[in-house]
């Protein structure tokens, strides 16, 4: 871990980035991962001459909350899991998306590609469709979608890229087509992109799936649900 670190902040990665990437990661790889991660990086930071006061910025406000949004994720894991586990529930709004999701030391794209890369590397594909589609929200393109998988297969092993490829390709296939929407943008030049109708487009049903919402992926058993967390 020492050589990533120190290839990372070469590579133009802040420390105070580092930092927040750890952090991340104790909420989606393990507290254990992370403190031991911790314990490296630091050794790093003295290595490297950095300052505490490059690491940590306690004065920066938070980042806006998608009050609309996060209202909608909620409401729906309180209902798919409030009477099982509502302290869990409780602190995936207060503690993930009201807390460290908002913190300002890391960009939300590069806070989504890290933890998408977290539950490609754990295993937790049921995760990565909500996951994914935030990260592309956030700004992560296909390409680059497909190029961490690629750079994670030699990392965490090719079973664990493999699985998570049909999942990435269900998310790619149910996110709206912007080369679509572009084409009737050029047709309508004075509508804007985001309201233009996208045409309905029939399409056989397909064995196995038990969902056409984006939140989901097929299995053979229905869909996965969309992730708590």
């Amino acid at each position: 871990m020492p050589f990533y670190l120190t290839a990372a902040l070469d590579n133009g990665v802040t420390p105070r980035e580092i930092s927040e990437i750890i952090t991340q990661l104790a909420f989606y790889s393990g507290w254990a991962n992370a403190v031991s991660a911790a314990a490296i990086a630091k050794d790093v930071f003295v290595q490297q001459k950095i300052s505490p006061d490059q690491i940590s910025d306690a004065s920066a406000p938070p980042l806006p909350l998608d009050e609309a949004g996060e209202a909608d994720r909620a409401a729906r894991v309180g209902g798919q899991f409030g009477s099982v586990a509502p302290g869990l529930v409780q602190y995936t709004t207060d503690v993930l998306f009201r807390d460290l999701w908002l913190r300002p030391g890391l960009a939300p794209r590069d806070r989504s590609l890290v933890t998408v890369s977290a539950v490609i590397a754990t295993g937790q594909v049921a995760q990565m469709p909500y996951h994914l589609n935030r990260a592309m929200d956030n700004g992560l393109t296909k390409a680059q979608a497909g190029e961490v998988i690629t750079h994670l297969a030699f990392y965490v092993g090719w079973p664990n890229a493999f699985s998570a490829l049909p999942v990435a390709n269900d998310v790619f296939e149910k996110r709206p087509k912007i080369a679509e929407c572009s084409e009737l943008f050029h047709q309508l030049p004075v509508t804007p992109c985001s309201v233009v109708p996208r045409p309905t487009v029939q399409r056989p049903p397909r064995a196995g799936d038990g969902s056409d919402s984006r939140g989901g992926t097929p299995t053979k058993a229905g869909t996965i649900p969309q992730a708590p967390a």
